[in-house]
């Protein structure tokens, strides 16, 4: 069984993690960008802002900021959807895809370089531990909580 302190150490480490893995981005992209932009790619390079809210789980409301905030830095357009002027599709630009390719990039080397880091046999482990989890999770998640 864990213990508390186990699983506050958990806590802290992924957080440090996440926040140390976020450095080299955080002046120039948010997550919320990211994660529009991955969609996009994901679609094909365009979909409408309903879409995109109800696929990434934010509000229309903050998809239309990172819209607008994407569409500054040239990396997405909006394009009208017939007369109503508030249907918009959302189309990748050739610099959103360049942004999303240097993104995915350098996401590659910081897992080359930790998998590198930690050597053959630890990089195993922690490749079988990590594919390991979205099944434990989805086990939790289950209206019976499953037994361990």
């Amino acid at each position: 069984m864990q213990t508390d302190e186990q699983i506050m150490q958990i806590f802290q480490d992924l957080r440090e993690i996440y926040q140390t893995a976020r450095q080299h981005n955080a002046e120039t992209i948010n997550q919320g960008e990211k994660q529009v932009l991955h969609y996009l790619c994901q679609t094909g390079g365009q979909a409408q802002p309903g879409e995109i809210s109800r696929a990434i789980h934010i509000s229309t409301a903050r998809v239309a900021a990172i819209v607008g905030s994407l569409a500054r830095k040239g990396q997405i357009v909006r394009e009208p959807l017939g007369s109503d002027r508030r249907c918009v599709q959302i189309r990748l630009t050739e610099a959103g895809r360049e942004r999303v390719a240097a993104i995915y990039a350098h996401m590659g080397e910081q897992m080359t370089y930790i998998l590198q880091a930690l050597g053959p046999e630890d990089a195993a482990e922690f490749c079988r531990i990590l594919h390991r989890l979205p099944g434990i999770l989805a086990q939790f998640n289950e209206p019976s909580k499953g037994d361990l």
